[in-house]
């Protein structure tokens, strides 16, 4: 996913009956701290521009400790819930790394929605356009026409980093209903912001805070 601010701001993603309570957070003016697992990360906050909040930046590109440390979650997520997926898709490009060591611990296979269509992506390629909060105008989601071969009558899994306003995912089932793909199981995130959400799997149980701003 490309650095969306006011997205990245959402907290690790509530899993309802599953993942115990071991991420948590404590938080002062500057960061705040979560631990995932029995590890502990220092996340910073950054301000949104052009509004007055300011919100958790969470570097999913490359911070390995991190990036591990929720793969390893969410892979034992997906092998208690084996048979329920068949493939992840997931947007860039902020969970591709995740999404990478996913496969490396479960070898189910990935689909990265694209931003923008490329020359390779065929006639039939599709899209959803995206309403971002940060970005002037509409963001679109892209799905070539092989990764369309590939996602139909298949179980699909919805890989985020964060929801906030939910238009994202909202997208992407869209994407996954246009393909022919079949949602057995919620989207999972790693992170939701301002509240838990009942229409997704988190991560964590922490919700990461908006901060008003003066």
């Amino acid at each position: 996913m490309t650095l969306k601010l006011y997205e990245i701001m959402l907290g690790i993603f509530l899993l309802t009956g599953f993942f115990a309570p071991s991420i948590q957070a404590t938080t002062n003016k500057n960061n705040q701290k979560i631990n995932v697992g029995h590890k502990t990360f220092n996340i910073p906050f950054a301000p949104v521009p052009q509004t007055k909040i300011k919100i958790l930046y969470v570097n999913l590109k490359d911070n390995i400790e991190l990036i591990q440390a929720l793969a390893a979650e969410i892979a034992a997520y997906i092998n208690a819930n084996r048979g329920k997926i068949d493939v992840i898709i997931t947007p860039e490009s902020n969970t591709i790394a995740i999404a990478y060591a996913v496969y490396e611990k479960t070898k189910i296979p990935y689909i990265v929605l694209t931003k923008k269509q490329r020359p390779d992506m065929g006639p039939k390629a599709i899209s959803v356009p995206v309403k971002s909060i940060t970005t002037a105008g509409n963001q679109t989601l892209w799905i070539s026409e092989d990764n369309i071969e590939a996602i139909k009558g298949k179980k699909v899994l919805i890989l985020d980093d964060v929801v906030s306003t939910g238009n994202t995912l909202a997208a992407m089932k869209e994407l996954v209903g246009m393909a022919g793909g079949k949602l057995i199981l919620n989207p999972l995130v790693c992170f939701c912001e301002g509240e838990k959400r009942s229409d997704v799997t988190a991560v964590s149980d922490t919700v990461l805070p908006v901060i008003p701003v003066s």
